[in-house]
């Protein structure tokens, strides 16, 4: 396969089976699904008719069909032990039935993350200012990248930014590809629980689809070379 023709632009029905095959890979990798890895075999080529089917469908229903497959590759959905879907199966009625009501329900779960991470931050900042004596700004610093508060990489980027000050904003810079990574699963709902406090830069939501579609790109034409990642 030529690299040449494996960058296709964001939301095509090519597009699909990257996504597809970049979300399995990191499935495989970061849960024990077997193997090193997945590469898309060639019976489920980005010219299958599942992919089309697949676009289709999302385009009649208004869903984002790159959602709805990272969706149906997420830990909590191939179960355990997994059962990961071969693409055909992302046509099943039951599995987009269960995307169709899990929907709603998004925006409150990232909400209520949102606001148990301003807590969590919050509290951990008073406490190093006053149990430990700590300055404003080492309280902060120690607040934005301890590893002991279960904070996402995305409320790390927009706290180090809203605190602001040269130092800050390098954090910041250290945390904004997986913040970047992390918005684009659910744009519009991040949006809304992080638009409420201004806590992203103008931008964000564009910036972080194209840095999605250009990990895709990157991931497939390491595939189409050969390359291990």
């Amino acid at each position: 396969m030529a690299t040449r023709n494996i960058t296709p632009p964001d939301r095509t029905v090519g597009f699909l089976a990257w996504v597809y095959q970049f979300e399995r890979d990191l499935l495989a990798k970061n849960f024990p699904v077997g193997g090193d890895g997945y590469r898309l075999p060639p019976c489920w080529r980005p010219g299958h008719p599942v992919w089309r089917k697949l676009a289709t469908f999302a385009r009649n229903h208004r869903i984002d069909p790159a959602r709805y497959v990272r969706w149906s590759l997420d830990v909590p959905q191939v179960g355990y032990p997994p059962e990961v879907p071969e693409p055909n199966r992302l046509l099943e009625r039951a599995r987009m039935e269960r995307y169709a009501a899990d929907r709603p329900k998004v925006r409150g779960r990232i909400a209520a993350k949102f606001a148990l991470e301003k807590r969590e931050a919050r509290t951990m900042i008073l406490c190093r200012q006053g149990a430990h004596g700590d300055e404003p700004a080492v309280a902060n610093l120690f607040t934005v990248t301890t590893s002991s508060l279960d904070l996402s990489p995305l409320f790390r980027f927009a706290l180090a930014r809203s605190i602001g000050g040269d130092r800050m904003m390098r954090v910041a810079g250290k945390y904004e590809d997986e913040a970047l990574f992390q918005f684009s699963r659910d744009p519009d709902e991040y949006g809304a629980a992080y638009d409420s406090d201004d806590a992203l830069p103008d931008g964000f939501a564009e910036k972080a689809a194209r840095f999605y579609a250009q990990i895709i790109a990157q991931h497939a034409r390491g595939v189409a070379e050969g390359v291990k990642s």
